[in-house]
């Protein structure tokens, strides 16, 4: 990553903490598994499962927070 000049690194943070101008990040799950944080905004979190390739919204930080393992890359 570093050779195409993309930096990135491992953060602990709570979700509400999460700026959207971080984003797109890749946010780890409560089961490990790696989903995409497209962005947020004031209500809503927009992720994408690179696997399915499937989008979903979750409507407020409560139904993030749901499934969120604590980490972003």
């Amino acid at each position: 990553a570093s050779r195409a000049g993309i930096n990135s690194r491992v953060v602990h943070r709570p979700l509400k903490d999460v700026s959207a101008h971080i984003l797109p990040a890749v946010f780890m799950t409560n089961t490990g598994r790696a989903v995409i944080l497209l962005k947020r905004d004031k209500h809503d979190f927009y992720l994408l499962d690179p696997i399915s390739g499937k989008g979903q919204v979750f409507s407020g930080l409560k139904a993030a927070e749901d499934i969120y393992g604590g980490y972003l890359i």
